[in-house]
């Protein structure tokens, strides 16, 4: 498992969220169960890219798993409707994270500010 992360951490730092994304499904066909640090590389590598759809799937498939969302996970999706200005996304999205009992630190906060900055909603 130790492995597995390594990899998809580094997929996911080297912006590849693809290849993040394939070694995820990878371990899971390999009968190892991905850790929540194996979901937030994913995440987050989405994230990087804006793609909110894919961040949010894979934070869904995270709790599908039985394994909690934490603050990182939620800020991430949060993060990826920031960079396509989408602030009532990014505010659902502090929702759920507050309905998950995750208090939003500075990072969370930041990011909804940038999703109502891009959408000029400041």
């Amino acid at each position: 498992s130790i492995s597995f992360n390594s990899v998809i951490s580094s997929c996911a730092i080297a912006g590849k969220a693809e290849e993040a994304e394939s070694w995820l499904r990878r371990m899971m066909e390999a009968w190892l169960v991905p850790d929540r640090t194996s979901y937030n590389a994913v995440i987050h590598s989405w994230s990087e890219r804006g793609n909110m759809s894919n961040a949010a799937k894979w934070l869904l498939a995270m709790s599908r798993s039985m394994i909690a969302p934490d603050t990182v996970s939620f800020t991430s999706v949060i993060s990826s409707c920031a960079k396509t200005s989408d602030w009532r996304e990014a505010f659902c999205w502090l929702g759920h994270m507050r309905s998950a009992n995750h208090s939003p630190d500075l990072i969370s906060h930041n990011a909804i500010l940038n999703a109502c900055a891009k959408a000029s909603n400041l």
